[in-house]
C-alpha cells in the first residue's frame, strides 16, 4: 500500500477551493444525521427517512460521508468548531448507521425497498474502507474491528452479484477499489474479494474506448467521467502496480477537451447530460508519483472555476448527490497537499492553434477557435455548446419544435447511428425526431412500484430485469421517429447551426436560453452562475 501522506496544517489564505468549499458544506452534512442515542436509526444519514418519515427506507449512499471526513481530518483542514475526536465519534456513528440498513444479504439500497443495490452496496464499502484508510491508528481495536464487520457482508453481496442493467463505470469503479481496499484494510488473505477486484478492474479496463472514455450506459458522460476517475486514480495510489498510469493518463486526455473557457464544464452533449466536475481524479493524478501536467492543467483551471463560482459546485447538489461530491472535494484537498505537483498544461480550450477534433465512438466534436470553443454531440443530434473566449456561454439542447398541441419534439435521444458527415469545419448530423415523454411519478404508479419492491423484486434476477425496464423506458429506450432532421454546423472562424426536416410537418422550430433534456438523468440540471430562467 503507498506510503501515508503527512499530516497537512494548511493555513487558510492558502486552502484550495475543493477544502474550502467541503469545510463550509459541513454543517449541512453532519445535519442530516441522526445521532440520538435513543433512536434506532443512530448514524443514519437519509433524512427524510429517519426525521421526516416521509419514506419507506433509508437510502444507504449517505453513510459515504465518512470517506470525506476522515480525509478532512487527515489533511488537517477541520474547522476550530469540529475537534478531532467529535470527527471520529460522527465516523463511528456512520458506521453503526451502515451496519442498521444493511439487509440480511449484505446489500444496502438507494431507489426503493429491497433493491439489493450493487452500486451503493460497492460505493459503502469503498467509502468506509477509505475512512478507516484516512483515519489510521485513530480508529484502531474496537473501532476498527466495528467497521471491518460492517464491510464483510457487503463485500460477500458484490461477490456474489453483478449489475445487469447497464454498464456504469463509476459503480464498477467505486466497488473494484472496495474489493482491493480489503486486501490492503481488512483480509488480505481474502482470494474471493481480492479475484472479484481483478474481475471487475479487467471489465473497466477492457471497455475503455481507444478514445480514452469509460462507458457510463454505453456512452461517453464527461461529468461521470471525472467521477470514476476520481475512484480508479484513487486505486493507483493504493496499488500502482495494477498497471492503471496509462489508462489514466489517456482518459485525462480525453476528459480535457470538455473544460469550457468560462469554467464550466461538460453538459447536455454527453451521454447522461451531466455537468458536474467532480476533482479527485485530476487533483491525484496532478501529484505524487504520477505528476500529470494536463491532470494539473484540469485541476486548476476547474479548482479557479469553483472558486469563482463559474461551475456546478457542492453548493448546488441536492441532498441525494451530496456525499459523492463532498468526498471527492475533500479527497481533491488532501492531494493538493502532495509536496510534488506537477506543471499545468494548457487545456484543450487554451491552446492557441485552431482545431477540429472529432472523437468518433464518443460522438463528440471539440473546435477551437480563436472566438469560441464549442462541443457537439454527434448522438445526440448536435446538441452542445458554443463558449466565447471573451465569457459568453450559448447552449443548444439539439433541434427542437414544437406542434400546436404543445409538445416537444427533440431530435437529442441518444443514438450511435446518426449519419454523420465531418468534412473540415462543416458537421452535417442526421438523426431522427422524437416526442420528448417526460414520466412523472403518480400515487398509482408508486402503488404498484411498492407492491413490486415487497413482493417480486425481492428476487434479485427480477429485481434487475425489472430496472432493465426501466433504463430503457426513461434512459435508453427511443420512441418512434416521425423525421429526420439534418442539422449542418459551420466550425470555423464564425459558428453558425442551420436545421431542416425532410417532410412537411406542422412543427415549430424553438430556441429556449435553457437546457431541454429528451432523457430522464437525476444527476443532471444542477444550478450554475449564468443559467437563465
Amino acid at each position: 500500500m503507498a506510503a501515508p501522506l503527512p499530516q497537512a496544517n494548511i493555513p487558510a489564505q492558502e486552502k484550495s477551493p475543493w477544502a474550502c468549499q467541503a469545510v463550509a458544506a459541513l454543517p449541512r452534512l453532519l445535519g442530516n444525521f441522526c445521532t440520538d442515542p435513543s433512536n434506532p436509526s443512530l448514524g443514519q444519514g437519509d433524512r427524510r427517512f429517519w426525521k421526516w418519515k416521509l419514506v419507506d427506507f433509508g437510502n444507504g449512499s449517505f453513510q459515504g460521508a465518512a470517506h470525506g471526513l476522515a480525509v478532512l481530518l487527515r489533511a488537517g483542514l477541520l474547522p476550530k468548531w469540529l475537534p478531532e475526536n467529535q470527527v471520529v465519534a460522527w465516523i463511528r456513528h456512520m458506521v453503526q448507521g451502515a451496519r442498521t440498513l444493511t439487509r440480511a444479504n449484505g446489500s444496502l439500497e438507494e431507489a426503493f425497498p429491497h433493491e439489493s443495490s450493487f452500486c451503493v452496496t460497492g460505493l459503502a464499502a469503498y467509502d468506509l474502507l477509505s475512512a478507516l484508510r484516512w483515519t489510521g491508528e485513530r480508529m484502531a481495536g474496537e473501532a476498527r474491528d466495528e467497521l471491518l464487520s460492517t464491510v464483510a457482508p457487503m463485500l460477500r453481496f458484490v461477490v456474489r452479484n453483478d449489475e445487469t442493467h447497464g454498464f456504469i463505470t463509476n459503480h464498477l469503479a467505486a466497488t473494484t477499489a472496495a474489493c482491493f481496499l480489503w486486501n490492503e484494510l481488512g483480509d488480505p488473505s481474502d482470494t474471493l474479494v481480492l479475484g472479484r477486484g481483478q474481475d471487475l478492474l479487467e471489465r473497466i479496463l477492457g471497455a475503455q474506448s481507444q478514445e480514452g472514455w469509460f462507458p457510463e450506459y454505453g456512452g461517453a458522460d464527461a461529468g461521470y467521467m471525472s467521477l470514476a476517475l476520481g475512484y480508479l486514480a484513487d486505486l493507483h495510489t493504493v496499488r500502482p502496480d495494477l498497471g492503471l498510469a496509462e489508462p489514466l493518463t489517456r482518459a485525462v486526455e480525453f476528459l480535457s477537451h470538455f473544460a469550457h473557457p468560462d469554467g464550466t464544464f461538460g453538459g447536455v452533449y454527453g451521454c447522461r447530460n451531466t455537468r458536474i466536475f467532480y476533482p479527485a481524479g485530476a487533483a491525484i493524478l496532478a501529484g505524487g508519483e504520477t505528476t500529470h501536467g494536463l491532470a494539473a492543467g484540469l485541476d486548476k483551471a476547474m479548482g479557479r472555476s469553483a472558486d469563482a463560482g463559474n461551475c456546478v459546485t457542492l453548493a448546488a447538489m441536492d441532498d441525494l448527490n451530496l456525499v459523492p461530491l463532498f468526498n471527492q472535494y475533500a479527497r481533491a484537498a488532501l492531494a493538493r497537499t502532495e509536496p510534488e505537483r506537477a506543471e499545468p498544461d494548457s487545456l484543450p480550450c487554451e491552446e492557441a492553434e485552431p482545431f477540429v477534433r472529432h472523437f468518433p465512438e464518443a460522438g463528440l466534436v471539440a473546435a477551437n477557435q480563436p472566438d469560441y470553443y464549442a462541443v457537439v454531440s454527434t448522438h445526440k443530434g448536435g446538441a452542445g455548446c458554443t463558449v466565447g473566449k471573451q465569457g459568453d456561454h450559448r447552449l443548444d439542447s439539439g433541434p427542437l419544435y414544437r406542434d400546436t398541441k404543445g409538445r416537444f419534439w427533440s431530435g437529442q435521444s441518444y443514438n450511435t447511428n446518426n449519419t454523420v458527415n465531418l468534412e473540415g469545419s462543416s458537421l452535417t448530423i442526421a438523426a431522427p425526431l422524437r416526442r420528448i415523454d417526460h414520466q412523472l411519478p403518480t400515487p398509482g404508479r408508486f402503488l404498484v412500484l411498492r407492491f413490486l419492491n415487497v413482493t417480486l423484486m425481492r428476487s434479485r434476477w427480477i429485481s434487475e430485469w425489472i430496472k432493465r425496464l426501466l433504463v430503457k423506458f426513461l434512459i435508453t429506450g427511443s420512441k418512434g421517429a416521425v423525421a429526420t432532421n439534418t442539422r449542418t454546423i459551420t466550425l470555423g472562424s464564425e459558428f453558425a447551426v442551420q436545421d431542416s426536416l425532410d417532410k412537411e410537418l406542422d412543427l415549430k422550430p424553438v430556441a429556449p436560453n435553457t437546457a431541454v433534456y429528451a432523457t430522464h438523468m437525476a444527476t443532471s440540471g444542477f444550478f450554475q452562475p449564468g443559467d437563465k430562467a
